[in-house]
């Protein structure tokens, strides 16, 4: 009959009862921590916050669990006294050796790290960048260069660029206003580029100064689509052989990214994709072809995925795919990876190498 009385509790008797719980609390405790001194108390509830802060840190990192631990792990250990100083000779010593290697072309080795109080004349400005130019060995010239130079070296091409730099040395593409010029050629490559990829009408595009702002750029419009989609902590599924620029945009776009295995032909492994979509993924990347090894993943299987998960995929060609339009025009057998690939929703690509 009492608790009848008593249940539902009025308004003064709830804030009774909170009071009362929050008293009978508060005896238990000073009870619980009645053999305690009070630098016991102190040093426990000093540690349960610092536990708290550091737990609270590593769960509001974009990177996986394990690499979290790991990460934090290695941190402590790297501030312990003796370790702290191994790591100080370590790091000295390298880079002693970054700094000799780095100037070893460099015989005078004298810098300049103030303005001159005059300018130097044409002549002598000339004289200085022949001697940075002769620091260079231009051994791709005989082929023992893998990469860096992407085109041979001609010399009508080179009185054609100094032609060109010439009339547009001034110009600002930020200002199509004053340069409409810039802006008309910038749309032509553009749709050149789209036309080479299949893209058709719709397709569109943007200028970007190299393959890592494109990567970029393409990573911040699906952060975005998926931020519209109520997805507040977006994933990207990359193979581990993908550009190094979508680990950059994962760490400046807060994109957390699972990194995938390739197979023995050093092809993303769609299997290991396929494992790795949940509800929070929101771009699928795919190389065409890959950094280190050259080859093309299968993009056709994992454009198959794209759709039926209604994710988009993005084809990394910033490093040899320009060239591979042209290889099917001359009949070389090339894998599917533009946009006649239904699943295909962006593409990056490097025109500025060739």
């Amino acid at each position: 009959q009492l608790m009848e009385d008593l249940w539902p509790p009025s308004g003064g008797q709830t804030w009774r009862l909170i009071a009362q719980a929050v008293d009978d609390g508060r005896v238990a405790f000073n009870r619980a921590c009645v053999h305690l001194e009070p630098w016991q108390v102190v040093s426990y509830t000093l540690s349960v916050a610092f536990l708290t802060l550091w737990l609270r840190r590593i769960m509001k990192s974009d990177r996986p669990m394990t690499q979290r631990i790991r990460a934090a792990v290695f941190s402590a250990v790297r501030n312990i006294p003796w370790v702290k100083a191994q790591i100080s000779e370590e790091m000295e010593k390298a880079r002693k050796d970054l700094e000799e290697t780095i100037h070893e072309s460099d015989r005078k080795k004298e810098f300049y790290k103030f303005l001159p109080e005059r300018g130097l004349p044409p002549d002598a400005i000339i004289s200085e960048a022949e001697l940075y130019e002769a620091m260079s060995e231009y051994t791709f010239y005989d082929g023992r260069v893998s990469g860096v130079m992407y085109t041979d070296y001609d010399e009508e091409h080179r009185k054609l660029l100094e032609k060109i730099f010439t009339m547009f040395a001034y110009s600002n593409p930020l200002h199509p206003d004053l340069f409409p010029g810039c802006r008309k050629m910038e749309a032509e490559i553009v749709r050149i580029v789209c036309s080479l990829l299949h893209g058709g009408s719709p397709s569109c595009g943007t200028v970007t100064s190299g393959g890592t702002e494109s990567i970029i750029l393409a990573c911040l419009a699906y952060r975005n689509r998926a931020y519209e989609r109520g997805i507040r902590h977006p994933e990207m599924i990359v193979p581990i052989t993908a550009h190094s620029a979508f680990d950059k945009a994962s760490q400046l776009l807060h994109i957390r990214i699972h990194h995938v295995p390739v197979d023995k032909n050093q092809r993303a492994d769609v299997g290991a994709m396929k494992r790795a979509i949940n509800n929070e993924t929101c771009m699928l990347v795919a190389s065409a072809p890959n950094f280190p090894s050259g080859t093309v993943d299968n993009i056709e299987a994992i454009s198959e995925l794209a759709q039926r998960y209604g994710i988009p995929l993005h084809v990394d060609a910033c490093l040899g795919g320009f060239l591979l339009p042209f290889m099917e025009r001359c009949d070389f057998p090339v894998p599917a990876f533009d946009f006649r690939v239904a699943g295909v929703t962006s593409i990056s690509v490097d025109t500025h190498k060739y």
